[in-house]
């Protein structure tokens, strides 16, 4: 706690002095000053980051960093100290000032291009805030969560149906824990503007393949809850298909120590056969968070996107190597990725990241649509075919060295479209019928933007799903 207490020390101290420069004037000194108190207080937080006991000073901590993240502008940066706040236990009073941060990254501008905004210094965490909050604190751990919930929701308007997939191990235990951990938290917004529809695999099932049905169903839920007890496969490998389609997760398990190097970082509530009441409490305090960040993003409608005049305006090579997770190519040729540049980023890439999986999915070389494609880009319809056949052989060269981590798959089917998922920015290509889509406008957008998961993300999913493999005599 030393090493705590000095970097936050620090790091008000030079909030105070930004704070001064910036109330006479001097946006310019004040900037490096609040990006220097910003590094110290995330460095703090972090440092108490799974030290959940230590409530309620992790989530003040993790509230002053997200406020500084905003003053120096990084949005992405508070979005995620909010969220890893709010994944404690803090008590309403915090719950509410992090929720009031959300809403300034998805609804207000910049705190730095606000010129005449004067920020005051950074409110200290004093042991006396601490010890004062504590018999609050205990107050709400000894009590259920349900006689809070009012208290907590009271400022949604509106009725709001959400819909959340659970992803479990079907074991002796299940029913008991789906009943009585999970579905029984309904009950605790009876009385509230919140409406929850749990769902599960076995539940409905309206196609023979079961597979189909979890698809379509983690498609349409709005978060999903994973037991991750026992690191089964079946839910690790649902888990994952949701996080591809960027929904929120919460996780929970009856195995806190797990052998999985993937699992070992994520945040989980931990639960007993035994007191299953506390599951459905804490769960219902991680709804509210998970649903708030929902509401955040769905609301806005409208929104400002980059656009580039061609491909190579586009840092494709850094978002290559700024990919931790996946990467998905959606095009008619794969010839800009074969390129050296692309390339060696795409392999030291795979190399650093073991968990980086690359999908590639392009136009079939036997298929119509390439002589149709061939007479709009007044091409010979014979040296295409060659050339995307040629430009498959090359990629999958490069692609066997990481074997099942490294994916190419054929389509024949429109509707097509231009696009490249990297994490969480999506590139898009505006596809015409006089010119090659890379010398066309490109735009890029972010999977956390209103509409984007569904217009690029599922649709690339649909069109995987109904893809095949490259037959093996086109790589020979």
């Amino acid at each position: 706690m030393n090493k705590v207490q000095k970097l936050h020390s620090e790091a008000m101290s030079l909030a105070e002095k930004a704070a001064v420069e910036q109330t006479h004037g001097k946006t310019e000194s004040a900037r490096p000053l609040f990006e220097a108190a910003y590094e110290k207080e995330r460095n703090a937080a972090e440092l108490l980051e799974t030290n959940f006991e230590l409530e309620p000073t992790r989530s003040i901590l993790y509230r002053s960093a997200a406020s500084l993240a905003l003053d120096c502008s990084d949005k992405k940066g508070a979005e995620k100290l909010i969220e890893k706040g709010l994944m404690g236990d803090p008590p309403l009073e915090i719950v509410t000032e992090l929720r009031d941060l959300l809403k300034q990254v998805y609804f207000q501008p910049d705190r730095k291009k606000q010129k005449e905004v004067i920020v005051p210094p950074k409110e200290r965490v004093r042991s006396t805030e601490v010890n004062k909050l504590k018999p609050r604190l205990r107050r709400l751990m000894a009590k259920p969560l349900v006689l809070t919930m009012p208290e907590i929701i009271q400022d949604i308007e509106e009725q709001k149906k959400y819909t959340c997939f659970v992803a479990m191990p079907f074991d002796k235990d299940a029913n008991r824990i789906y009943k009585h951990g999970i579905q029984s938290t309904i009950n605790k917004f009876r009385n509230s503007k919140i409406t929850l529809k749990f769902d599960r695999a076995d539940y409905s099932l309206k196609d023979l393949r079961l597979w189909d049905n979890v698809r379509k169903k983690l498609q349409d839920a709005d978060f999903i809850i994973a037991d991750l007890t026992g690191a089964n496969p079946n839910v690790l490998y649902e888990l994952g298909y949701a996080r591809a389609l960027d929904k929120r997760a919460i996780h929970i398990t009856r195995t806190p120590r797990h052998e999985l190097a993937d699992v070992k970082g994520w945040y989980y509530i931990p639960y007993k056969l035994r007191a299953l009441r506390e599951l459905s409490s804490r769960l219902a305090r991680y709804i509210i968070d998970v649903t708030a960040i929902i509401d955040a993003r769905v609301q806005l409608d409208e929104f400002t996107v980059n656009a580039y005049r061609h491909r190579q305006a586009v840092d494709i090579d850094g978002l290559i190597r700024d990919t931790r997770e996946g990467i998905d190519i959606y095009t008619t040729n794969v010839s800009d990725f074969l390129s050296p540049k692309y390339t060696k980023s795409l392999v030291r890439t795979m190399t650093d990241h073991p968990v980086l999986q690359i999908r590639f999915l392009t136009m079939d070389p036997e298929s119509d649509l390439v002589s149709r494609r061939a007479r709009q880009l007044n091409i010979n319809t014979y040296s295409y075919r060659k050339e995307l056949r040629e430009n498959l052989k090359k990629l999958n060269e490069i692609g066997s060295q990481f074997s099942d981590r490294f994916s190419i798959r054929l389509y024949d089917d429109l509707p097509t479209q231009i696009t490249f998922r990297f994490d969480r920015k999506i590139v898009t290509a505006v596809v015409s019928t006089v010119t090659r889509s890379r010398r066309n406008i490109h735009f890029v957008l972010d999977t956390q933007q209103a509409g984007v998961t569904e217009s690029f993300i599922y649709h690339f999913e649909v069109i995987w799903g109904r893809g095949y493999p490259v037959p093996q005599y086109m790589l020979v």
